[in-house]
């Protein structure tokens, strides 16, 4: 067979494997008929978004629990979902550089991109994105995961509630492209928006009643993903064990978290479920405080993941649990 002709059958067989990708991925994120392909990069946008949607819809997360937000590198796969939804919803401010290159690259009339961060109003500035832009190009978001803007908008409640007419306008452009949009369907997302803004709010009201007697307290997180909750509950991250989420810590670091300790008056150091306790609970030891957990990410219910997180500041800081509905 002549070099031409190897070449040729080459650049077809890639092409059918490229259209299999498309439509078996096609198939995986269900291709409803009367709802919307709704992508989500991490869990906790999925119980925001999720209940925006119309009926029949199928939201695919990309980030599966018990990962990182910070070590995961999206596939192809998720790309090829990512191209072929009718509605993107992600984070923002760098955290999914791939993701945002891609987006950035691919731009579609038919594809509607919604940022949490932008939606809230918390926005990175030119610096950070030229170098993520950068690093998105060149290596992976564990090489350089350091934020100008800290991008765990999602843990802060009131940030949600201000978010949520955004994303749902988002749902809106994306039924119209769909041709889903009706006076029935305007009803039933203003029911819902409405209906979810109320749960975020009683979020926030649990957050204020049951942290109100902590206010300055002090605690010590896996990594730097709480100071928007602390800020807005009264509360001070005085270290964090990781200061590059894909790095153990240095002895350096270890010192510092006990001196932070025991000079801060810190009683509880908090891990995280995506990460090995082993560390953080070595230095608890050493440092005679007790150890806690948060989870920035939980399993999709955002809801759940928030109660969670505010039982277990009550109980790290002294307090028993939380009363939450």
């Amino acid at each position: 067979m002549s070099r031409a002709r190897v070449q040729d059958w080459g650049r077809g067989v890639w092409a059918l494997g490229c259209a299999a990708a498309g439509i078996v991925s096609a198939l995986a994120l269900g291709a409803p008929a009367a709802g919307l392909n709704a992508v989500a990069t991490i869990p906790p946008i999925k119980g925001i978004v999720a209940p925006l949607l119309p009926e029949g819809s199928v939201m695919r997360v990309l980030l599966t629990p018990g990962r990182s937000e910070h070590n995961y590198e999206f596939t192809p796969a998720d790309m090829a979902s990512v191209e072929q939804a009718d509605l993107i919803v992600f984070v923002g401010l760098w955290l999914e550089p791939r993701v945002e290159k891609f987006l950035d690259a691919n731009p579609s009339t038919r594809r509607v991109d919604v940022s949490l961060a932008d939606a809230a109003g918390v926005h990175a500035d030119e610096d950070e994105k030229h170098e993520h832009g950068k690093e998105a190009e060149g290596h992976t978001h564990d090489d350089a995961c350091e934020h100008s803007v800290d991008p765990h908008v999602w843990l802060d409640p009131v940030l949600m509630k201000e978010a949520l007419p955004k994303v749902a306008a988002g749902v809106r452009r994306a039924m119209e492209e769909r041709g889903l949009w009706n006076a029935a369907a305007e009803q039933r997302l203003n029911e819902s928006l409405a209906k979810e803004a109320a749960r975020i709010e009683e979020i926030d009201r649990e957050f204020r009643e049951a942290l109100a007697p902590f206010k300055g307290a002090k605690i010590v997180t896996h990594h730097a993903a709480f100071g928007r909750m602390a800020l807005r509950y009264g509360l001070k991250v005085a270290e964090v064990l990781r200061v590059n989420e894909n790095e153990d810590p240095t002895p350096g670091r270890i010192a510092a978290v006990v001196q932070a300790v025991k000079q801060e008056g810190v009683r509880v150091i908090f891990v995280e479920p995506q990460f090995n306790a082993a560390m953080a609970e070595r230095v608890a030891k050493a440092a005679g405080v007790k150890v806690g957990r948060l989870d920035p990410i939980g399993d999709g219910d955002w809801y759940a993941m928030m109660r969670g997180n505010l039982n277990a500041l009550v109980e790290g800081l002294g307090g028993g649990k939380a009363e939450t509905r």
